[in-house]
This record gives structure tokens, C-alpha cells and sequence, in this order.
């Protein structure tokens, strides 16, 4: 079965909160795009993901979010993080850190598809694992059943 994913980099504040918005109402159809993944890391004013953002961005057509380095910069977040299953935290941070190692979600035609991220560690404050050690780790606690992305 073909599927057909969309994967978007960055999405830096309003003026990307914009484009994000509008570019998915078109090129979802258009394409017949089965899962849209967003790198939200940077969502609220450039630095962080706040709550009402989250709802704002599945509201414009995304299904899975990723986070990075600035995760925890709106503690807003943090009841998200730990309560949906379409979000998802970098997997290289400690395992008692807020929030899940990666994030699933089920497509139209019925394939779940999973999807994590890792930071690097050069030149980052935050103390993160190996991300190769991490996503070894992930890989054996995805569903065998859910294609990996």
C-alpha cells in the first residue's frame, strides 16, 4: 500500500503558524496526503509549543508533532505531552522527563505510523542520551505493526 506522507520542517512562530495553516488546506487534497508530520518546536514566538498552539496546528491539518531542545520552555505543554498520542518529545531525554519517546498515528487507510525525534548533543546545554542508544531503544518498544518514520 503506498501512503503518502508530508513532512514539515520547522514552523517558526505566527508567520509559520500562517503558511503551515494555508499551505495544508491545499496540498492535502491536492496530494491525497495520508499523514502530515510537524516539526512544532518553534511554534510560540519562535521557542517552544504552547497548548493552545498544539490545537491550533491539529486543527490546520497536522497529525503528528515533534519537539526539540525547547520542549519545556512553555510548562503549558506538559499536560499535552503526557496525555496525547500524537506528540512526542525528543526519545534521548531522560526517561523520567515529561511526555512520550515518539508518537503514533492511525491514517485514513488504516496503517499506524510512528514517528520520533533526537537531539544531537553538540553544543546543547540540555543533557541528552546517545540519540543513536535512544533510537535503538524506541525501536524495539514501537508496535510491530506501525511503519516507522
Amino acid at each position: 500500500m503506498e501512503l503518502k506522507l508530508l513532512c514539515v520542517g520547522d514552523v517558526v512562530g505566527t508567520p509559520g503558524r500562517q503558511v503551515l495553516r494555508e499551505g495544508l488546506e491545499a496540498l492535502i487534497p491536492a496530494h491525497g496526503i495520508d499523514c502530515v508530520i510537524v516539526n512544532a518546536e518553534n511554534a510560540a514566538s519562535g521557542s517552544g509549543l504552547t497548548a493552545s498552539l498544539y490545537k491550533k496546528i491539529i486543527a490546520s491539518g497536522a497529525n503528528l508533532l515533534t519537539l526539540g531542545d525547547h520542549v519545556y520552555r512553555r510548562r503549558d505543554i506538559i499536560p499535552v505531552l503526557e496525555t496525547e498520542t500524537n506528540i512526542c518529545r525528543p526519545a534521548n531525554l531522560p526517561l523520567s522527563a515529561p511526555g512520550k519517546s515518539f508518537a503514533i498515528y492511525e491514517t485514513p487507510p488504516g496503517v499506524r505510523v510512528a514517528v520520533l525525534t533526537v537531539l544531537g548533543r553538540l553544543f546543547m546545554k540540555t543533557v541528552a542520551d546517545c540519540p543513536f542508544a535512544a533510537v535503538e531503544r524506541m525501536l524495539s518498544k514501537i508496535p510491530s505493526d506501525v511503519k516507522i518514520v
